[in-house]
């Protein structure tokens, strides 16, 4: 399938002995809204995760300046405060989640902040969504 520009692939697989060992993996079936964060270790890692999150679940505005990725309220808490710890912003900033229908988003605004978030989740990065990274290098060239 194809939508705009963009090459779509999916692929479903069935069967009750790989869902059970799925499952037993700690992989469970849950809409938007269920996610909670998985705790990562490593600097490194957790910064590939977020940037996972904002590839998957997110987007980048190269007109109006912005980021945002949406989710549960609590994967949302985890994003604000893991920039709140790498960009050196007061964690208590709640006014960066906004309920979104069932869900809710983290967004910023202005293109000093975004760029801040970009350059911390892509440079050095060697896995990511082309179709993010190439956002990326537009707004960063901005």
């Amino acid at each position: 399938a194809y939508n705009k520009d963009n090459l779509i692939c999916r692929a479903t697989i069935c069967g009750k002995q790989i869902v059970e060992n799925l499952r037993k993996l700690g992989v469970r079936q849950a809409k938007s809204g269920k996610e909670v964060p998985y705790i990562c270790e490593s600097p490194e890692l957790e910064i590939a995760y977020i940037r996972g999150l904002l590839d998957g679940d997110g987007y980048i505005r190269t007109t109006q300046y912005g980021v945002g990725i949406v989710g549960s309220e609590i994967m949302m808490e985890y994003i604000r405060d893991f920039f709140a710890k790498h960009l050196n912003w007061e964690q208590t900033q709640d006014k960066y989640i906004h309920p979104h229908g069932k869900i809710y988003k983290f967004c910023v605004g202005g293109k000093d902040v975004s760029k801040k978030i970009l350059h911390l989740l892509y440079d050095n990065a060697t896995i990511y969504l082309n179709r993010k990274y190439k956002l990326y290098e537009l707004y960063c060239r901005v």
